[in-house]
């Protein structure tokens, strides 16, 4: 199922769009901070940090969106796959073991 080029692919932009959204809310803090000691004008400011909080809301959402995507990709691979052939029990008769 995990060497299904599909399921590759998909794990493979989630995985990335994660560790944007990572980097993205490191940016947040860290430049956001320097921000407020470099930036003078406190519209620019505020713009920046806009721009900054805005870059990780879209791509937290867009990594969330992979996810659920990668997610219902294995489970409709999973689910179209033929069904494993196992022998089926034989029911036991009440009052013999």
């Amino acid at each position: 199922m995990h060497s299904d080029p599909s399921v590759q692919q998909v794990h493979r932009e989630f995985l990335l769009l994660r560790d944007y959204a990572g980097l993205a809310a490191l940016f947040l803090i860290g430049f956001g901070a320097v921000a407020l000691f470099t930036i003078h004008p406190p519209r620019v400011l505020a713009i920046y940090c806009a721009l900054l909080l805005a870059q990780f809301v879209v791509v937290r959402h867009s990594a969330a969106t992979y996810g659920i995507r990668f997610v219902t990709t294995v489970l409709a691979l999973k689910a179209s796959a033929p069904a494993a052939r196992t022998p089926a029990k034989r029911a036991v008769k009440p009052g013999k073991s």
